[in-house]
């Protein structure tokens, strides 16, 4: 028993040191690569280097952390919409359930009720809104949180280069400014988004669709993703199963609005989902090109909702059916789907892998955004993040991509920063309008070319 006890023992501290001689080699070869630009800028560009994706990452959010500290040391609070909402929480605090009643400076309360909850919590940690600056730390530790998820949510496609995580982290100046000196709420709605994809992804699909309805409780936004999320279900479980699940959501929105849906549901509904709202022409950043009795014409309106659905349609039928290669698998796979039959034999799943689910959601969603009548600067949040994933996340070495030099690189990183400047720029201008649809329709162009002819 001595002997075979010590021989073991010895055989076990072998392995111990093999597997730490090999770690050490790792590592060392993994730090060798920081000293070495061409060996360091092909490894940022490779997806599938989980060392380097943790290691940027991690970066990333000690950058982001200091970055939130000097905006809350030198930064200058801007009031916009954070009265308003705190005066819309104190009508509804009073036992006013009419929606048309809730109102502050800025307006109406247009948002569902999961709003009004969120923002009930926030004024009393604030001091029914007095205390900004705790506001604005609480937005940065919201920020900071946000950013944790989508690096987990793009960590998981392994298609996104680690180098996307850097250029994300420092051409945010809006977004920043979004959260921490401005406290809209559309970053919080995007929070649960990112949320709400990271537990799909983990296939935690009751927690995700609870994720998804506060996020639209909060913002009508949140719909652009539900196309594809139908999809991703009905892909996943059939249509009745997937069905099933679907009424988590109007489920959850109507436990969030009883007091309103109880006592005044047409008001409630008319004000917190009303899709025929009118945005002003001053503050549109997209279509400031165009004049604005363009702008404010029911026709021109139409038009874009009729191509948002055509878009949305052939990406749908293109990339989302992408297994079936002609249009009769496509049918029998939608009819095989719906009625749970193998009358057609075997037909391939769509969303195989994290890509094809983290892929057709955001692009989903960017389809809605740049047939939008409307963007307001605070909206960029609904799509910053997505913006380098769309970019990047189909860009193989095959395309010539081998290097940080190489003129497509530099291309798609020039449309992240112009995208950034355009939505710097305020009041939006004519040019600056017209350079961010050049962005959208460039972005169209990357994932065609990425995803269809390569």
């Amino acid at each position: 028993m001595k002997n075979r006890s010590m021989t073991g023992s010895v055989k076990y501290k072998g392995r111990l040191t093999d597997s730490y001689e090999r770690r050490m080699k790792y590592f060392k070869n993994d730090w060798t690569c920081f000293f070495d630009i061409k060996k360091l800028s092909q490894r940022i560009l490779n997806s599938n280097d989980e060392y380097i994706f943790n290691f940027v990452s991690n970066f990333c959010l000690i950058s982001e952390f200091l970055i939130c500290l000097l905006i809350l040391t030198f930064g200058k609070y801007t009031e916009i919409d954070w009265s308003t909402y705190i005066q819309q929480v104190k009508i509804y605090q009073s036992g006013e359930y009419n929606y048309t009643k809730i109102s502050g400076d800025t307006g109406p309360c247009v948002y569902p009720a999961g709003f009004l909850r969120i923002f009930s919590l926030l004024s009393s940690l604030t001091k029914d809104g007095v205390n900004i600056y705790r506001g604005q730390q609480i937005f940065a530790v919201l920020y900071l949180l946000l950013i944790f998820f989508v690096h987990k949510v793009f960590k998981a496609t392994r298609s996104l280069p680690p180098i996307a995580l850097i250029i994300m982290a420092f051409t945010s100046y809006r977004i920043h400014s979004i959260f921490i000196l401005r406290l809209f709420n559309d970053g919080i709605g995007t929070i649960f988004i990112y949320i709400f994809i990271y537990l799909l992804l983990n296939e935690s699909y009751i927690l995700s669709l609870l994720s998804f309805s506060m996020a639209l409780s909060i913002k009508m936004n949140a719909l652009l993703y539900l196309p594809v999320l139908g999809l991703i279900l009905m892909d996943k479980f059939y249509f009745i199963p997937a069905l099933k699940y679907l009424f988590i959501i109007p489920g959850i929105i109507l436990l969030l609005s009883y007091q309103f849906i109880l006592s005044y549901p047409y008001d409630y509904f008319r004000q917190a989902f009303d899709f025929s709202r009118i945005f002003l022409y001053k503050w549109t950043v997209n279509w400031k090109f165009l004049n604005e009795v363009y702008f404010l014409n029911k026709t021109f309106h139409k038009s874009l909702l009729f191509f948002h659905i055509i878009v949305l349609i052939i990406f749908i039928w293109k990339f989302c059916l992408k297994e079936q290669f002609n249009f009769k698998k496509k049918v029998f796979y939608i009819i095989e789907r719906i009625t749970r039959t193998r009358a057609f034999g075997f037909i391939s799943k769509n969303f195989n892998t994290n890509d094809d689910i983290v892929f057709g959601l955001l692009f989903s969603n960017f389809i809605g955004i740049s047939f939008a009548r409307s963007l307001h600067y605070q909206f960029y949040v609904w799509y910053y993040h997505s913006i380098p994933y769309l970019i990047f996340s189909g860009m193989k070495n095959e395309n010539g991509e081998k290097s940080i030099f190489s003129l497509l690189f530099v291309f798609r990183c020039l449309i992240i920063l112009l995208i950034e400047v355009c939505w710097c720029i305020f009041p939006a201008t004519f040019w600056s309008s017209l350079l961010l649809q050049f962005c959208h329709l460039s972005i169209y162009g990357i994932v065609i070319y990425d995803r269809y002819f390569c």
